[in-house]
């Protein structure tokens, strides 16, 4: 099989650019060299992709609707009201899950979760889950990944249960009534990144009960591993909070008392 020869175009040096980036940020020239090939050229703009913490979080607040869904959760914990996280089945679902649980969980939740099967189920809600749910005595279902275009299936519940959807796929232009929708991408949110992953949007939540309930947001770096899986499996860009998200996992990841994250480690080598 013959060799494929790739032809590398690599932006112009500019050494002027390249020593003041090296210089301000305390980097090496080649380190700046590769920023400006990236497009970032601005001092602060750089400073916070190379050195951006939780202190560049955004506010979860921004999000619209994101008090209205803070408001009916602490109801549903204050009140011991059976919650259901409603996934998806891929890495982002999966992880979206997890987190939701654990912080539910911890801040004293009644919450189980409901995966639909890839197979027989497909993407998203269905009604025949739904009233299952429904049946089973569920008073607030939370949608992680997932839930955005189901405007139907919210629908024929005809208010059987409050569902709060938390989704980070483009929104169709009839929304679902839901009790509250957090969507970066809905019209009207305030919310600068519009790209984060359904785990980063579940995220801006449990960030907003953290809030309510402690008044900081300094317990949440235990979950950040999953937060970070999930924010690299869904390949959004790793620029901006993304980067702060998987740059807070990584530093998390490696000491995990996660054991399915152990497990995945120890598989991986």
């Amino acid at each position: 099989m013959p060799k494929i020869r790739k032809l590398w175009r690599v932006p112009p040096p500019n050494d002027l650019l390249k020593n003041e980036l090296s210089s301000s940020l305390g980097v090496s020239s080649s380190i700046a060299q590769v920023l400006i090939n990236r497009g970032i050229t601005d001092q602060e703009i750089a400073k916070d992709f190379l050195f951006g913490g939780q202190e560049k979080l955004g506010n979860p607040c921004l999000l619209k609707d994101m008090d209205r869904a803070v408001t009916r959760i602490c109801k549903a914990i204050d009140s011991k009201q059976k919650m259901i996280v409603y996934g998806d089945y891929d890495v982002d679902g999966m992880t979206s899950s997890a987190l939701m649980m654990k912080v539910l969980t911890d801040l004293g939740g009644v919450i189980d979760y409901y995966i639909p099967d890839r197979q027989t189920e497909g993407y998203g809600l269905n009604s025949a889950a739904l009233d299952l749910l429904s049946e089973a005595g569920t008073e607030l279902l939370i949608t992680v990944d997932c839930g955005i275009s189901a405007t139907l299936e919210v629908s024929n519940l005809n208010n059987q249960m409050d569902i709060i959807i938390t989704d980070h796929h483009q929104p169709p232009e009839v929304l679902p009534r839901a009790y509250a929708i957090i969507n970066p991408k809905q019209k009207d949110c305030q919310y600068p990144n519009k790209d984060l992953a359904g785990v980063g949007v579940a995220f801006k939540l449990c960030q907003a009960l953290w809030q309510h309930y402690y008044g900081c947001e300094t317990v949440f770096l235990k979950y950040m591993d999953i937060v970070a899986v999930g924010t690299v499996a869904d390949i959004v860009s790793l620029t901006g909070e993304n980067r702060i998200l998987v740059k807070l996992g990584l530093s998390e990841i490696t000491n995990t008392n996660n054991i399915g994250l152990q497990a995945l480690m120890e598989v991986c080598g």
